[in-house]
């Protein structure tokens, strides 16, 4: 585990303790199981309602989790939870896509965390809105007026179609 420094643990939690010794019986009590270095200096930014208007107010160095991104994307946790897993399966395999989320930055308590700057690179190498999808302007097939070979049987009436009642609609 990484110790701080007696001058830099100075921060002092109710019970009087330095921010290092906190962390140290939550490590061997297992409620830590990944503590940053130096903890007592980096903002954790867990609550998406915490979130200022102007997201260039948050430091780079800041950590947030699964619900702060999906609140800066302005989707549901269960969509950028789903995005992650397969970001990470498609690392696994070897064939990661572009968009992609990245790899978390650091882990508390199980829970994934990414710098601010992280999903600063992230959102702005993200293809843009709508991106691949749909057919490319101009390369429709164009489709004529369509032939049907008369008489026919009309399928919701059963009514004999002809050319006659066709020319009676013009």
């Amino acid at each position: 585990m990484n110790t701080l420094s007696p001058a830099r643990s100075a921060p002092v939690d109710v019970a009087g303790r330095t921010a290092d010794e906190h962390n140290r019986d939550l490590m061997s009590a297992g409620a830590l199981y990944s503590v940053p270095m130096e903890l007592d200096r980096v903002a954790l930014l867990t609550d998406p309602d915490a979130l200022p208007r102007d997201r260039e107010e948050i430091p780079d160095d800041t950590l947030i989790n699964l619900s702060v991104w999906a609140a800066l994307q302005g989707v549901k946790k269960a969509t950028v939870d789903s995005n992650r897993v397969r970001s990470e399966a498609r690392r696994r395999a070897g064939e990661p896509k572009p968009g992609d989320m990245p790899p978390c930055d650091r882990t508390i308590n199980k829970s994934p965390m990414w710098r601010m700057s992280t999903y600063r690179a992230w959102a702005a190498s993200r293809p843009g809105k709508g991106a691949g999808a749909g057919r490319p302007k101009g390369t429709r097939k164009r489709i004529g007026p369509r032939k049907v070979a008369l008489p026919v049987e009309c399928p919701h009436c059963g009514h004999k179609i002809t050319s006659a009642d066709l020319r009676e609609g013009n």
